[in-house]
């Protein structure tokens, strides 16, 4: 009786695992390992600490599969097994331990769309676009987005991998600045600020004539259409300090005042509501050198900007321009700032490439046989010898800058960075609470338009305008499924429907639906319009506060981590997800951006139609041969722009010294070895191949 009672529990047993996505060897085994600043992510939950959610009233510790997994798969009637290995340090380690095996005991693997389709046409993944007929929804996608096909497609005319977007034709990164401490400076009376001794260095190079200059900037109006601000300039501004030598905030200051007046007029006469708002409003018209001189202005009055932080003990210093952490890629952002010398492709998606006027495509980093990046990047380490850049931004420790200097943690503050606005301003690092509000009263950090710049399009008559290549689009990761599983016609027909349903935002219990938001139990029967025809369900009051309370505020780090939501795998996520949860600060300055986007003086690049090359988007893949892609694979000028090479280069520029080439060097590395040449030629044929299968 014990034997026939025990069978029963088993049958029972394999009975309830059939219903819940049936057997192991019929699980989805996946492997999504990503990884975004110093937080580690796959479907399954990666935390030391378990935690509850009050959402599902389930607890997970670390390998359970996380909400959302668990949701599709109870709708597909499947099972999903993660297969990350532990011992895996990056994606592209993921890519290559998979790939020295074949793929083998994986049905679904993350990686970047030009790897899945370099292995895709060599035979080894499923080529989706076979299968277009079985996935409406992506089929759907993927007609109404030519564009993104066109990156997406293989030399053989194939796609074998699912798109992700991080929002969609919108701007990605931008400046952020202490919007208070630039009213507090601009908009104060004469004879304010500093009496410390400043001397503003002399190293950083003028971006525009130290001479006479006068040019007009469209710009928006803060209600409703546009005008013209004339600027009559008669010196430099950062020359304009830099002749008063050794002096004081205070000095500084009242001069930077008059040539403020002696270029725009007087404030009545210069259309501007307040001072403040020539770097600040959705009317900003500032450029490079005026950007440069208001830094000046920021450290040479660090304790007259500080005299309102409580307690003064957290008012130490102010580090002028920092990136956001010191881990891997935020390392670039700095880089990706470099548009304000009016450097191209720094915003790319694929490499470092550009269209300039006449529609040929280029490479900034050999570009002008280098010359263009190096003065670029030669000129950030000018800045940071004139005290403009922290000392500590190279080295292994890893130090989280933006929760560091928002907070005055250690009371140090920040005033100007590049970088996502929705995680740079939550209230956990700008409130009242816990972030910069609660030890300075005045404290406002919002994004800000970028300084305008003599860019070269194809009229060569716009003269300055704000300008960014920044703009949120096919990004290079994806996902993809290995030949093997085209083997189990079941199997394929499940993952195909994996695939296809996160396209799927048709109702709030639609598989893409589920994988953006979260299960529907996360999300309360409100909606919002984010944007014309854009939709987004609104978040119940329990799920906000987890998000506070697991998530640190941050939206994007509780979806992935504590839900395993909004991945970087086919799908498109949308702003909406974290425009319920900006706070103030970041609702305000994305409003600006907006504004400014809609009527047309902040100009993205890839939205400004067709008639201009100069404007035009570089796909995220080309269709590289595999000859291309080996040699160039070889090429070593590339290796001098990763990521650990950047911040060197950030603080040393093209010196010769720390591990960097001088500039003859570089420049006989992309000139005299042909190495750039060959490398641009690829890519070259590989657009055209691109336009040919489009």
């Amino acid at each position: 009786m014990k034997k026939i009672f025990s069978l029963l529990v088993a049958l029972a047993g394999v009975l309830t695992l059939t219903a819940c996505g049936g057997s192991d060897s019929d699980a989805i085994r996946t492997s999504v390992w990503f990884k975004s600043g110093s937080e580690e992510y796959s479907i399954s939950y990666r935390g030391s600490t378990p935690y509850t959610s009050s959402l599902n009233n389930k607890t997970y510790t670390k390998g359970d599969i996380l909400p959302v997994w668990e949701a599709i798969g109870e709708k597909l009637g499947v099972k999903f097994k993660d297969v990350v290995d532990s011992g895996d340090t990056s994606t592209d380690a993921q890519w290559e331990r998979l790939t020295a095996v074949g793929f083998k005991n994986v049905d679904l693997v993350n990686g970047t769309g030009a790897k899945i389709t370099e292995a895709g046409v060599a035979g080894q993944f499923v080529a989706i676009s076979d299968y277009l007929d079985q996935m409406p929804n992506l089929k759907t996608f993927l007609e109404n987005d030519p564009a993104s096909k066109l990156s997406m497609t293989a030399g053989d005319g194939k796609i074998y991998y699912t798109p992700y977007f991080d929002g969609k034709d919108e701007l990605e990164h931008m400046f952020l600045a202490r919007i208070d401490w630039i009213e507090k400076l601009l908009d104060s009376d004469k004879g304010e600020g500093s009496t410390k001794a400043y001397t503003v260095g002399t190293n950083y190079v003028l971006q525009s004539p130290a001479g006479e200059e006068t040019y007009s900037v469209t710009v928006a109006n803060s209600d409703t259409g546009t005008r013209k601000v004339e600027k009559n300039r008669a010196k430099n501004p950062v020359v304009v300090l830099r002749e008063l030598g050794a002096t004081t905030g205070q000095a500084m200051l009242d001069a930077f005042k008059v040539y403020l007046e002696n270029t725009y007029g007087t404030l009545a006469e210069s259309g501007y509501a307040k001072w403040s708002d020539v770097f600040a409003g959705v009317d900003a018209s500032y450029d490079t050198d005026e950007m440069v001189a208001l830094m000046h202005l920021v450290k040479a009055n660090e304790d007259f900007l500080l005299s309102t932080v409580t307690p003064e003990k957290d008012a130490k210093n102010i580090q002028v321009y920092f990136q956001r952490e010191k881990a891997d890629n935020r390392q670039r952002q700095y880089a990706r700032g470099l548009e304000m010398f009016g450097l191209r492709g720094v915003g790319a998606r694929n490499e470092w490439l550009f269209f300039d006027k006449d529609g040929e495509l280029h490479d900034a980093r050999g570009y002008n046989d280098g010359a263009y990046i190096m003065d670029a990047f030669d000129n950030l380490a000018n800045m940071h010898k004139d005290g403009l850049i922290p000392n500590n931004v190279a080295g292994p420790d890893k130090i989280n800058f933006r929760q560091e200097y928002l907070t005055g943690a250690n009371g140090e503050w920040g005033f100007l960075t590049y970088d996502y606005n929705g995680s740079s301003t939550p209230d956990a690092l700008t409130g009242a609470e816990k972030g910069g509000r609660s030890k300075d009263k005045d404290f406002k950090f919002q994004a800000i338009l970028p300084p305008v710049v003599k860019w070269a399009d194809k009229s060569e008559k716009t003269g300055y305008f704000h300008f960014s290549e920044s703009v949120r689009a096919l990004k290079p990761e994806g996902w993809g499924i290995p030949i093997s599983v085209a083997k189990d016609a079941k199997k394929l027909e499940n993952v195909l429907k994996i695939v296809d349903g996160l396209y799927d935002l048709s109702n709030k219990d639609a598989i893409g639906s589920i994988h953006l938001y979260g299960p529907s139990e996360w999300l309360s029967d409100e909606t919002f319009e984010y944007k014309p025809g854009e939709i987004v369900s609104k978040y119940k009051p329990e799920a906000m506060k987890e998000l506070n309370t697991l998530g640190g505020g941050n939206m994007v780090k509780y979806l992935r981590g504590f839900l395993g939501a909004t991945m970087p795998i086919g799908h498109v996520r949308s702003l909406g997800l974290e425009y319920q949860t900006l706070s103030e600060d970041g609702l305000a300055g994305i409003g600006r951006i907006n504004k400014a986007v809609q009527a047309g003086t902040f100009k993205l690049v890839g939205l400004q139609g067709n008639e201009d090359p100069f404007f035009r988007a570089v796909p995220t893949n080309l269709p590289l041969t595999q000859v291309d892609t080996t040699e160039i694979g070889t090429t070593t000028f590339r290796s001098h722009t990763n990521n650990n090479k950047l911040i060197i280069l950030v603080l040393n520029g093209f010196a010769g010294t720390n591990d960097t080439l001088t500039r003859a060097a570089y420049e006989a590395l992309v000139k005299t070895t042909g190495e750039y040449d060959a490398f641009i030629a690829a890519y070259r044929s590989a657009y055209e191949t691109a336009q040919k299968n489009s």
